[in-house]
């Protein structure tokens, strides 16, 4: 994903319109889980719409916070954008109109709440001192307190009401990865594709085609077997990124497999029972 050139829509809420449209959220909800008919499949989407408006008027501002998160960490932005869109999903469900803080104001907290987790893990060397790591405990446990009394801050003002770098605790609390550079990565890989001379290579196609092109480059299956970096680089998407589509393609694959490990047994009578006892 090439964030440099998204053109986010440009939503702006009116006074007391976040108000309205999490209501209308609120009754598509609840429309939608009563007994169908005409005017509720109304009511349901105009539930839709009203979520997709909220979620578009909270994009931008966790746009401009994963911008500048990404500048300070380091970190790929592709990464920190989206986690910042998946906590604005979140703010849109969770938010209570009722409780008097606008929509965009709890946005920016879960966002920011985001941010402190988004570079927990990532790939690379290790660049931060003992000062950094101390930092980052010093804002956790001061996070800690705050919360306990019902306090919620964004990282950068914690850093700032302890008197630390608010760039050194983003630092310390980033944990290093390293990402294999072994084709068979995943100890369980070789397992998940043990029937695959059996079956072939058709299950493929029942993939998302994205799972499908990261199983080929993995596996060798139509040419030599990259890694992750590799694999990273033909997708045009960062490594990180690289691993939770390799993570997610492996679980939808033996899935599959098991499907048809399943098909086949029932096909020939047996049941997964008298094999197991096999």
């Amino acid at each position: 994903m090439s964030t440099t050139t998204l053109d986010f829509p440009l939503v702006t809420l009116l006074p007391g319109e976040d108000t309205h449209l999490a209501l209308a959220v609120e009754a598509g909800v609840y429309a939608a889980t009563l007994p169908e008919r005409r005017e509720l499949r109304a009511i349901v989407a105009a539930g839709d719409e009203a979520r997709e408006r909220l979620w578009w008027a909270g994009v931008r501002t966790a746009a401009s916070l994963a911008y500048r998160h990404a500048a300070r960490s380091g970190l790929p932005v592709d990464d920190v954008l989206q986690d910042a869109c998946v906590a604005v999903s979140e703010a849109v469900c969770t938010w209570d109109c009722r409780r008097g803080a606008s929509f965009t104001t709890h946005v920016y907290h879960l966002v920011s709440f985001a941010m402190q987790s988004v570079g927990r893990h990532r790939g690379g060397s290790w660049s931060s001192s003992k000062g950094d790591r101390r930092a980052a405990r010093v804002v956790a446990d001061e996070h800690s307190r705050l919360a306990e009394r019902g306090i919620r801050l964004a990282p950068h003002e914690i850093a700032a009401l302890t008197g630390v770098s608010a760039t050194a605790a983003a630092r310390g609390a980033t944990m290093i990865v390293g990402l294999p550079d072994e084709p068979l990565a995943d100890p369980d890989a070789a397992l998940a594709f043990h029937r695959i001379d059996e079956l072939g290579t058709d299950f493929l196609e029942l993939l998302h085609p994205r799972h499908r092109t990261m199983l080929k480059l993995r596996f060798g299956l139509d040419g030599p077997a990259h890694t992750l970096q590799e694999a990273a680089a033909v997708l045009g998407i960062s490594s990180s990124t690289a691993l939770r589509v390799h993570q997610g393609a492996l679980r939808a694959a033996r899935r599959i497999l098991e499907e048809e490990r399943t098909t086949a047994l029932r096909s020939r009578g047996a049941s997964l029972d008298d094999e197991s006892c096999a």
